[in-house]
C-alpha cells in the first residue's frame, strides 16, 4: 500500500503525470503536451527547449557524408565535421575520444583524396556521434551495427547506403558481433 502510495507521489510531481485527463493519440500530441508541461512547471520558453534538442542534433552524421568510395570512415567524420560544422581539431578530437593528431591527419589524408567540400542529401538516417567514442571498435564497426541494430537494415542495405561491397560489411559486421561477444 505504501510503495502505490509513493509511486502516485513521484507521479504526480513529475513528468509522467498527464495535465489533462485525455490520452494523447500522436507522438506529436505527446511532444506538445510535454513542451505545455516544460513551459507551465519550469518557467522555459518554448525556443529555448527547442533551441537545446536542436542544437544536440547538429553534430549527428548525416548517412549521405559516406557515400564515397575514396575516404575511410574516419576521414569522412574529419573532414564532415571541419568543413561543414566549422569545428576545430581539438573538438572533434574531444567529441570522437581520439587525438586531435589522429584527427588533423585523417582531415588531411581526406582533403588530398577529395578536395571539395560534401553535398549533404537530406536523409531521414543520421549517426549520433556518441555512437562513435567506442574505442574497443571501428568507426564502421560502429556505423553498421547502429545502422543494422535501430534502423534494422539488412547487410546490403547498409552495403548501398556506405557505398562499400556487401562481403566488407558482412565482414565488419561479423568482427563487430565477435568482439560484442568477447567483451560483453
Amino acid at each position: 500500500m505504501k510503495e502505490k502510495q509513493g509511486k502516485k507521489e513521484s507521479d504526480a510531481g513529475g513528468l509522467t503525470s498527464s495535465p489533462t485527463n485525455s490520452n494523447p493519440q500522436s507522438s506529436k500530441e505527446i511532444v506538445k503536451l510535454l513542451l505545455k508541461e516544460l513551459v507551465q512547471k519550469y518557467d522555459l520558453k518554448k525556443e529555448d527547449i527547442l533551441d537545446a534538442i536542436k542544437k544536440e542534433d547538429d553534430n549527428d552524421l548525416p548517412i549521405s557524408i559516406f557515400n564515397n568510395p575514396s575516404l575511410s570512415s574516419l576521414e569522412t567524420i574529419s573532414k564532415y565535421l571541419h568543413e561543414n560544422q566549422q569545428l576545430k581539431f581539438s573538438q572533434i578530437a574531444s567529441l570522437l575520444h581520439r587525438d586531435s593528431r589522429t584527427i588533423w591527419s585523417a582531415y588531411q589524408s581526406s582533403s588530398k583524396k577529395l578536395p571539395q567540400k560534401f553535398f549533404i542529401k537530406p536523409s531521414e538516417i543520421k549517426i549520433p556521434l556518441s555512437q562513435l567514442t567506442d574505442r574497443s571498435i571501428s568507426v564502421l564497426e560502429s556505423i553498421v551495427s547502429y545502422l543494422k541494430e535501430n534502423y534494422s537494415l539488412s547487410l546490403h542495405q547498409i552495403a548501398v547506403l556506405l557505398n562499400r561491397n556487401d562481403r566488407t560489411i558482412w565482414t565488419v559486421y561479423s568482427r563487430y558481433k565477435k568482439k560484442v561477444m568477447l567483451h560483453g
